[in-house]
């Protein structure tokens, strides 16, 4: 009997095991494409994704400005989210800082959501562009921008970043 209650408790563990090594290895396969993703289309003059969003941060990626992500690998979904955070001032103004955050699938290279906005030296937020895939907005340029908050926007992108 302590044979069979022996035997029951290793394959619990190892198959608790090989799930964790899974996740694990999914994680780090994530953070590889992830890290591609990155420095191909926000580090490189070879990006391929379309958007007047993505095209104005890899510009002032490569400018400069403060560039950086996260990679999240999401095993409900099968899916590898990368949010990319740009931050820096924009040239053309007087100067007004800026902050974007671009949400994407980096197995398909396809983008969730993005939020842009501006802050002026009188303490002054203004909203861009707000938009998430099935939650705000219909397309990526919807007037007026779909949320109101670098922190709505947080919030709604929360499913996509859990494990």
């Amino acid at each position: 009997m302590k044979s069979i209650a022996t035997l029951l408790m290793t394959a619990i563990f190892l198959s608790a095991s090989g799930i964790a090594a899974s996740a694990q290895n999914d994680q780090e396969k994530c953070a590889r494409w992830s890290t591609e993703f990155f420095l191909r289309e926000f580090k490189s003059s070879k990006s391929s994704l379309s958007s007047v969003f993505a095209n104005f941060a890899q510009e002032r990626c490569m400018a400069g400005d403060g560039c950086d992500f996260q990679s999240h690998y999401n095993r409900q979904q099968d899916k590898c989210f990368i949010l990319v955070t740009v931050e820096g001032n924009i040239p053309s103004e007087a100067k007004p800082s800026y902050r974007m955050l671009l949400l994407y699938d980096a197995y398909e290279r396809l983008d969730y959501g993005t939020f842009w906005s501006k802050q002026y030296r009188n303490g002054e937020v203004e909203v861009i562009n707000c938009w998430l895939k099935g939650k705000f907005g219909v397309t990526p340029l919807s007037e007026p921008p779909a949320c109101k908050s670098g922190h709505e926007f947080l919030d709604a992108i929360k499913p996509y970043l859990e494990k």
